[in-house]
């Protein structure tokens, strides 16, 4: 469970700069989900073996939990949806090789275990307009969060028990700082490398660069894209959550709250766009200016001779006629 299942993978772009260079621009139903009720006989273990919720806020409204196969939860699994019970949160489960997009509807956030085999969850969820908090590495790149190199852009580390608190700005930080011991044994534990848009909350501890926690804001340009809803990654493996301390499920915790709030999506920025002759611009250059703006963008407009390296400092993108 939980292995990369596919080859053939093409490397994405990291950088937040994009350039586009326009020329001459003129069956059978599956099983239902397993819906969970949230009475104490459907519980498959006690909640008495969960820390209580620190600053406990209430949630509502249904997650999409997929994982390895609905009907036969893990240990770990069965914490995970017993925490989000705890937050308030219906839970419907659904196996992996039965998941689409579709299910994603309506939901509060889609959860993706690392129980799953990614290769049945090809790029299943990546473009829905719903919250995403995954711990599948192997998922990252089909997802947008990181570029294709495996082993270098996401994968597993072994024997890791602790992280390294990055001293950034976020919620997802939780305030805490220094080196922190999540998990009660050294354990697998899963990495993503993201784009520079993302906001990386802690590293594994000794491995710079390999991000434990961290999320992309809805709207923010993720590894050539931008995030439909807001893209979180955590750095559990199949059983960490039988092995997590008070700090680790204090990392669980912020990231589900922060996941599913009501996403801050900033405004659009500005856009270069370098034209021939610049104002006033052709027919067909005036057409794409005009469809650049209804996408909420202020558009510059410089002829190709004024243009300068200088003018593209804190644009979004430029697109060069």
């Amino acid at each position: 469970m939980g292995e990369n299942m596919r080859s053939g993978h093409t490397n994405a772009w990291k950088a937040q700069l994009w350039i586009l260079v326009t020329h001459g621009i003129g069956a059978c139903s599956p099983p239902p989900l397993t819906e969970l009720d949230d009475s104490p006989s459907n519980h498959l273990a006690s909640t008495t073996s969960l820390p209580p919720l620190v600053d406990a806020d209430s949630r509502t409204g249904s997650v999409l939990f997929v994982v390895g196969d609905a009907d036969a939860l893990n240990s770990a699994d069965t914490k995970v949806q017993l925490r989000l019970q705890q937050f308030g949160f219906t839970v419907e489960r659904v196996s992996d090789e039965l998941a689409s997009s579709a299910d994603a509807t309506g939901k509060a956030a889609v959860v993706i275990s690392s129980t799953i085999d990614s290769g049945q969850l090809t790029a299943s969820f990546a473009d829905v307009p719903t919250p995403v908090l995954l711990w599948e590495s192997y998922l990252l790149d089909e997802m947008s969060m990181s570029a294709s190199s495996e082993g270098v852009d996401y994968g597993q580390l072994s024997n890791k028990s602790q992280v390294t608190m990055m001293e950034i700005d976020h919620a997802l930080r939780t305030g805490r700082s220094g080196t922190l011991t999540v998990t009660s044994k050294a354990m697998p534990a899963r990495f993503g490398v993201p784009g520079a848009s993302a906001a990386i909350a802690a590293e594994i501890a000794g491995h710079a660069g390999r991000a434990a926690l961290f999320g992309y804001e809805q709207g923010a340009w993720m590894v050539g894209t931008r995030a439909p809803d807001r893209r979180t990654f955590l750095f559990f493996d199949n059983d960490t959550a039988d092995y997590l301390t008070e700090a680790g499920w204090h990392f669980f915790d912020a990231a589900v709250r922060w996941t599913t709030q009501e996403a801050t999506v900033p405004p659009p920025g500005e856009v270069l766009f370098i034209s021939g002759s610049g104002e006033p611009l052709s027919t067909a250059d005036e057409q794409v200016r005009a469809r650049i703006s209804a996408h909420g963008f202020t558009v510059s407009v410089l002829a190709d001779e004024a243009a300068t390296t200088a003018d593209t400092d804190g644009k979004e993108l430029i697109v060069i006629s």
